[in-house]
């Protein structure tokens, strides 16, 4: 027997369980709001390609070096990056803002910079991976508190005695689709002296009057201390950004382990999420059409008692159960045309797989109709 053979095993027992994930290799070049894998054409339910910038960012040939070639903290920050940072730390309306490569690093990085030994993180249980494993990197007592309620938080964050407090949660849940109460969490966070913590990642671009999130829209921004966003999903890039005031910035940048150790972003990649950001900046439409996409079609779903009438954004789950069968559903939507991911555990609870619809501005009317008349059948 060799050391690894039990892998065989452990893949089988997930096969057997409809857990078993696969890649699936799409073409390069795709039509924004579609995508194409092996040579079929589909329209694509699965991005989060919010408002469609994705598609559209392309980088001018250029004689510019491509990697960076060391971290932040040795040779690896150039003006790109100085550039970026400045004008995202602009958008947020924020002191100071600091590069990370993805929105993972940059939760797996923060978290066990700021919280430690004889600290209390309280922690929404659907949050990100992310952020479950910055909190279990930090070393601090951690206390996850039931789905967006408030008043499991209150019981536990004044029962608890602590050097330090930390409230972390998403703002827009990335598979629910609902969002946290941030008022409340502010509320709170100012009442226990506890720090909060932010992520917009599948916000920032697509609300608030200036697109800078959920804590814009909720009118809380002052009362948040540490924001994560990403330039992976409406922005249309790749990269996570922390920002908050001056003194967070420049602990971080001595003690995220993420940050000090890891290769900085390509200069390219630097330049392509600023010409992402600036879109969002520049083009409003963009999010208004893609939330009147969000109405009609959650309109249409709840005619089917497929979901809430009220649902909040533009990420609308549709709520299965067993693996088997949201597979099944996924692979009559593909037949139909459609590119909607089947979602199950470990991403979501066992028994709670679901399709998870991600609407972008690239769709049309015309496709979120269609998409809503198969539902009606498939389902």
């Amino acid at each position: 027997m060799q050391p690894l053979d039990w892998i065989d095993d452990e893949l089988d027992a997930l096969n057997a369980a409809d857990a078993l994930r696969t890649i699936r290799t799409r073409d390069v070049s795709y039509r924004p709001g579609f995508i194409s894998i092996a040579g079929q054409e589909l329209t694509n339910f699965s991005s989060n390609d919010y408002l469609g910038i994705a598609a559209e960012l392309k980088r001018d040939s250029s004689d510019q070096q491509w990697g960076s070639g060391a971290s932040p903290l040795i040779t690896g920050y150039t003006s790109a990056h100085k550039t970026l940072e400045q004008c995202f730390c602009e958008f947020k309306a924020s002191e100071s803002a600091m590069l990370f490569s993805s929105g993972f690093a940059a939760n797996m990085g923060t978290i066990p910079a700021i919280v430690s030994n004889g600290d209390a993180v309280f922690s929404d249980a659907r949050n990100h991976a992310s952020i479950i494993d910055g909190c279990r990197l930090s070393n601090a007592d951690v206390f996850v508190y039931r789905h967006n309620d408030i008043d499991h938080l209150t019981e536990l964050i004044t029962s608890v005695q602590a050097r330090r407090k930390l409230i972390v949660t998403d703002t827009l849940f990335s598979m629910d689709g609902d969002v946290a109460n941030l008022g409340s969490l502010s509320q709170i966070a100012d009442d226990e002296g506890a720090m909060l913590m932010i992520d917009e990642a599948h916000a920032t671009g697509v609300y608030g009057n200036s697109a800078r999130g959920l804590a814009e829209e909720a009118d809380v921004e002052s009362g948040v201390h540490i924001t994560v966003s990403t330039f992976s999903k409406a922005l249309g890039s790749v990269g996570g950004v922390v920002t908050g005031t001056s003194q967070l910035i420049n602990w971080l940048r001595n003690k995220a382990r993420s940050y000090v150790y890891s290769t900085s972003m390509p200069n390219g990649v630097c330049e392509m999420s600023l010409a992402g950001l600036e879109i969002v900046q520049s083009d409003s439409n963009r999010r208004t059409h893609l939330l009147a996409l969000r109405d009609r079609l959650v309109s249409r779903l709840a005619t089917n008692r497929l979901i809430d009438e009220n649902h909040p954004s533009h990420i609308v789950p549709i709520r299965i159960g067993a693996n088997d069968k949201t597979l099944s559903l996924s692979q009559q939507l593909f037949k139909a045309g459609f590119l909607v991911a089947a979602i199950r555990p470990p991403t979501v609870p066992d028994g709670e797989a679901m399709l998870r619809i991600g609407l972008t501005a690239s769709h049309s009317v015309e496709q979120i109709d269609a998409l809503a008349e198969v539902l009606s059948i498939v389902r």
